[in-house]
């Protein structure tokens, strides 16, 4: 059974077959136009290259997350993952000037290649002097991950009452948080779901070399990279994270694919 996504990439007994030749309006994602998206995410410049339309299933994206991520060593080929990843990259570059920025940070993925190749293609654009500033993010003890009730309560206080309140507040508390406390690897998109991924924090570290690097360049521009941005929890753990050493730095944001 053959399920079309779009003219460049379809589904094919399961696997995911990619030709760059065109998009169509039925796209689950399209790669070709426009070159590259501009937002802003937590106040801050944010690219990135391509996005799930809005008709695209949780199953699809699903799918195709996995293939570029080769989770199933049956993904993406070397290749083809960079051409997809240096055609957005060369229009973010034409946009932001790489070569100014004075530190770049992404979070470590020690499971995937698709974050590794990201951020070799980036080190083709940044400055040698970024490049040796170019740290990243470990992951968190599990049991030092935390919820931050202060921001869910704020959000649902009004929206659901006292039982749903009560029920959510339970599986928090007593499935979600124990459940990650007992891991021996946390990941957020394993083991969290979407609707709470926001509420997750203190589950990315940064070392001593690079808080005293981010403290030491006072007004100057930090570059964020990071694969996927779906809830938008991993670039709001690495924002707190800087604005906590140096509030005073310029940020800018890119993800492969964002929202």
């Amino acid at each position: 059974m053959i399920k079309l996504l779009y003219d460049g990439l379809s589904i094919e007994n399961d696997k995911v077959v990619y030709n760059s030749d065109k998009d169509s309006p039925n796209d689950v994602m399209n790669i070709l136009s426009p070159d590259i998206y501009e937002s802003e995410f937590g106040g801050n410049v944010y690219y990135f290259g391509y996005t799930f339309n809005n008709n695209a299933s949780r199953k699809d994206r699903t799918t195709i997350i996995h293939w570029l991520k080769n989770l199933d060593n049956d993904g993406i080929d070397e290749s083809t993952l960079i051409k997809f990843i240096d055609k957005p990259l060369r229009f973010f570059d034409k946009r932001a000037n790489l070569m100014n920025f004075d530190i770049m940070l992404s979070p470590r993925s020690g499971r995937t290649n698709l974050m590794k190749t990201l951020v070799r293609e980036v080190h083709e654009f940044i400055s040698n002097e970024c490049k040796k500033r170019s740290f990243e993010l470990v992951k968190s003890l599990p049991r030092d991950v935390d919820f931050n009730w202060e921001k869910f309560n704020n959000d649902y206080e009004g929206e659901i009452g006292d039982n749903q309140y009560n029920q959510i507040h339970n599986y928090i508390e007593n499935a979600l948080m124990p459940k990650i406390h007992n891991l021996t690897y946390f990941s957020i998109a394993d083991s969290v779901k979407y609707k709470y991924r926001k509420y997750i924090q203190n589950y990315l570290n940064i070392s001593k070399e690079a808080e005293e690097t981010i403290k030491a360049i006072q007004n100057g521009k930090i570059l964020i990279i990071d694969d996927i941005n779906t809830s938008g929890s991993t670039l709001h753990e690495i924002l707190k994270i800087i604005r906590a050493i140096n509030p005073k730095s310029e940020i800018y944001i890119f993800t492969l694919i964002g929202r």
